[in-house]
C-alpha cells in the first residue's frame, strides 16, 4: 500500500513507561509511517554537531587502534515519539532498520571480532504482555557503498523475544568475525508483522547527531529496500546502534634466536652417529630435535652425540635444538647416510 505520512491516532496514550494502552476502542486503520503519538516527529531540535565528546568508536580510529564499540551514534540516549514505524494504528507492520559501518573507518580495514550488538528500544510492547519476536542481522556489503552493493548475510541472531519496555538500549550476543578489507559492516534490526498478535516496537533514537545515515524499510508502508530516514521526511530519527568487539592481537615474529647448529656424521662400528654442536651457549638445558620429534633433553654443553645405531641402508636425519620447553630454536641441518642422497 502507499505510504501516507500525514498525522493519524495511534493507540491511545500510553499506560505507563513500557506499555501502550489498549486499543480495542481504536480502530485499525491503513498501514503508514509514524511515531508512536500517530504524528510525524516534530523537526525542532537538529543534532548538535559540535557535542564535545564521541562515543567510543565513532570517529576514525588511530592507526594501530581498534574500537571496543562501533557506532555512528553521538548520543546513547533514546528519544519518546522521536522514532517512526508502519503501523495501522493499533500495532505495527514489518519494519527493517539498518545501518552500515565504512570498515576502513572504525578498524582501518583490519579482521574485527564481535560479540555482541546493542540498539535503541523507544517502545516494544507486545499484544500477550509477554514479549514479541526480533531479528539482528549482520550483512558484509561489497561492489559499493549500501544500500547499491551486495550484501552478503554474515551472522544472525534468529528470532528471539523481546521483553515489554521503554526509552533503553538492549545488548544481544552475536559472535561473527569480519573478514579484514570488508567495505562496510551492515546491522539490520528486522521486526517482523505484529498486527495478528498486537505488538508494538519502535526502534530507539535520538536527534542528537550521527556520523552516518540511519535507514527503514517496509514492505506494507514502502520502502521495500533501505532508504535513508532523511529522504523519508525524517532527518532527526537518528537510530541507536551499536557493534561491540575487538580486533584480533598480532601474533607477534619470532626473534631469531641465533643459535647456530653443525652436525657431522659418521659410522662406529657400522652405526650411525651424528655428531652436533651448537653456539652460542645461553640456556640451562637443550633440546635435541631428530626429525620433528624431540630425542632428547640434556645439559646445554654445546655439544651432543646421538647413536642411531643403524649399521646398512640408506638413511637422512633432519637435526635441530632448542632451548629446552621453548621455540627458541636453532637453523635444520641435515645428514645423510648411504648414496645416493636421499
Amino acid at each position: 500500500m502507499e505510504c501516507n505520512f500525514r498525522r493519524f491516532a495511534f493507540c491511545g496514550h500510553q499506560r505507563d513507561a513500557a506499555r501502550v494502552g489498549s486499543a480495542s476502542n481504536v480502530a485499525a486503520q491503513a498501514p503508514r509511517i509514524s511515531n508512536v503519538n500517530g504524528a510525524a516527529p516534530a523537526a525542532a531540535k537538529m543534532g548538535n554537531l559540535l557535542a564535545p565528546q564521541l562515543p567510543r568508536g565513532s570517529a576514525m580510529a588511530p592507526e594501530g587502534a581498534c574500537p571496543s564499540t562501533i557506532t555512528q551514534s553521538l548520543n546513547q540516549e533514546i528519544v519518546s515519539g522521536n522514532s517512526v514505524a508502519c503501523n495501522n494504528g493499533t500495532a505495527t507492520a514489518q519494519n527493517s532498520y539498518w545501518r552500515a559501518f565504512d570498515m576502513s573507518t572504525f578498524t582501518g580495514g583490519r579482521e574485527y571480532d564481535v560479540t555482541s550488538v546493542s540498539f535503541g528500544i523507544e517502545l516494544a510492547n507486545s499484544g500477550s504482555g509477554t514479549g514479541q519476536p526480533l531479528t539482528v542481522n549482520l550483512y558484509v556489503e561489497s561492489g559499493a557503498p549500501f544500500p547499491a552493493g551486495t550484501r552478503t548475510l554474515l551472522a544472525t541472531t534468529g528470532p528471539f523475544t523481546v521483553p515489554d519496555q521503554a526509552l533503553t538500549v538492549l545488548e544481544v550476543p552475536l559472535v561473527a568475525t569480519v573478514p579484514a578489507g570488508i567495505l562496510e559492516l551492515v546491522m539490520e534490526v528486522n521486526s517482523p508483522d505484529g498486527r495478528p498478535d498486537g505488538n508494538v516496537f519502535f526502534i530507539g533514537s535520538n536527534p542528537d547527531g550521527q556520523t552516518g545515515p540511519s535507514y527503514l524499510s517496509s514492505a506494507d508502508c514502502g520502502p521495500p529496500d533501505p532508504t535513508n530516514l532523511a529522504d523519508l521526511g525524517f532527518p532527526n530519527m537518528q537510530i541507536v546502534f551499536n557493534v561491540n568487539g575487538s580486533c584480533p592481537q598480532a601474533t607477534p615474529t619470532p626473534t631469531p634466536s641465533g643459535i647456530t647448529l653443525h652436525a657431522h656424521g659418521r659410522r662406529v662400528q657400522g652405526r650411525h652417529t651424528v655428531d652436533l654442536t651448537w653456539s652460542p651457549v645461553t640456556s640451562a638445558n637443550i633440546d635435541i630435535y631428530r626429525d620433528g620429534v624431540v630425542i632428547a633433553t640434556v645439559p646445554n654443553t654445546g655439544a651432543y652425540k646421538d647413536f642411531i645405531g643403524v649399521r646398512v641402508g640408506n638413511a637422512r636425519y633432519i637435526y635441530k635444538v632448542c632451548d629446552a620447553g621453548t621455540q627458541n630454536c636453532s637453523n635444520q641441518v641435515t645428514v645423510r647416510f648411504g648414496a645416493p642422497p636421499l
